[in-house]
């Protein structure tokens, strides 16, 4: 859509600007922005949607892991969404799905935006965007197997965190 016209406008997409979850199925990012297919029961409740979605590809040496942030504004409940994949010493990936956590969001100021419960905090920095990618960065530290593990992740942001995206 034309932003100034408010007509649409034809677009061709390079599938190389596409980011795809390797964990979660159903998301997909262009650019800052989260899709995401629905099945009914998400169909059915509209006021629930990706409010973030984080992610870091893995390697030999490290966890791949995605995050969704589901938000409900009616009910102002927000729950993580969370998988992850590690790489043995064979080569087999071990995928795993998280139980979902409700989480606290915590503005400490207008540049950074935290979710945070016993176990899980993600902090996702604005002033970090890129305009290149529409990423920002994020640092996520979360309880794995009984140990605490601190990650770089790069991050989109969607409902009502998408005004927080600088324009300029």
């Amino acid at each position: 859509i034309d932003g100034l016209t408010c007509t649409s406008v034809a677009v061709n997409l390079d599938l190389k600007d596409l980011e795809f979850a390797s964990y979660i199925d159903g998301r997909v990012g262009y650019f800052e922005g989260i899709y995401s297919s629905t099945n009914d029961n998400e169909a059915a409740n509209k006021d629930v949607v990706d409010e973030v979605w984080c992610r870091k590809e893995g390697s030999e040496s490290s966890v791949g892991f995605d995050v969704i942030i589901k938000a409900d504004y009616k009910k102002r409940v927000f729950t993580t969404i969370a998988a992850s994949a590690t790489m043995g010493a064979d080569g087999a990936t071990t995928q795993q799905q998280y139980q979902p956590l409700v989480v606290d969001r915590i503005f400490d100021d207008m540049d950074r935006v935290r979710y945070r419960t016993d176990g899980f905090e993600l902090e996702i920095r604005q002033r970090s965007f890129n305009k290149q990618t529409g990423l920002m960065e994020g640092d996520l530290r979360y309880r794995l197997n009984g140990m605490d593990t601190d990650m770089r992740i790069n991050c989109r942001l969607g409902g009502e965190l998408d005004v927080m995206i600088p324009r300029n």
